[in-house]
């Protein structure tokens, strides 16, 4: 049988063979966003007190099929009324052979060691952003509107979106600030969600370990918004 074929399939149809079952029946799919009163130094190390309450305390799925990856990844929510903030800490125990060639704003990113992040903040399915990030520090922003994507969707860097990267000797960290204003929403009221998604492109430069995962349960493409994640904003 084709795994990999058939786990495609029924994602395009919503799960409709309860694949999903085999492994994350009870994966949990909505996460709360702390709110904070002062921002973090964007310094790539979330290690200020309020990050320890931001914790999404839920482990990263290989894709496809729900398994644990190779190595973990943690994710950390919060915000205040000006913009929302995510820090991710990476496991690399090959942190000198990830991959890091591309440089150019907006290039082919996902093809080097990096995270991806996804908001829909209307929970259409239609219009959402996505950005990614390199452990190198090279960006790519996206977004579909309507259906349609368009990757000329630049964000003004240093103003909408802002972000610092920090690599240790077993792992790499970034914190990243994000605009409301750059989602195309209001500062939130308390209670309120949007869906959401946060990935894992971990890219070797040997190839060897190569594998995408993700916070959300997905099962052939990061854009799935069907399967997106909720946040809450507390």
């Amino acid at each position: 049988m084709n795994w990999p074929l058939l786990f495609m399939e029924q994602t395009n149809f919503g799960d409709i063979c309860r694949m999903g079952g085999l492994s994350i029946a009870e994966r949990k799919k909505v996460f709360e966003c702390v709110k904070i009163d002062d921002e973090p130094v964007l310094d790539g190390k979330p290690d200020e007190v309020f990050w320890g309450e931001a914790d999404t305390q839920t482990p990263f799925l290989f894709m496809p099929g729900g398994s644990d990856p190779l190595v973990q990844t943690k994710t950390y929510l919060a915000y205040n009324n000006k913009a929302l903030f995510i820090a991710y800490n990476c496991k690399e125990p090959k942190i000198n052979l990830v991959k890091e060639g591309v440089s150019a704003r907006d290039g082919e990113v996902w093809q080097d060691n990096s995270v991806e992040l996804f908001f829909d903040p209307g929970k259409t399915g239609k219009d959402y952003s996505q950005f990614i990030l390199s452990s190198k520090g090279t960006l790519f922003d996206g977004a579909s509107q309507n259906g349609t994507y368009n990757e000329d969707f630049n964000l003004e860097a240093g103003k909408q979106i802002e972000y610092a990267i920090h690599k240790d000797k077993d792992s790499w960290t970034f914190e990243i600030k994000i605009d409301f204003s750059a989602l195309n929403m209001p500062a939130p009221a308390s209670g309120s969600s949007i869906r959401f998604n946060l990935c894992r492109d971990r890219i070797l430069s040997d190839g060897v370990g190569n594998e995408i995962s993700s916070l959300a349960a997905l099962f052939s493409s990061f854009q799935t918004p069907s399967r997106f994640a909720t946040m809450i904003f507390k």
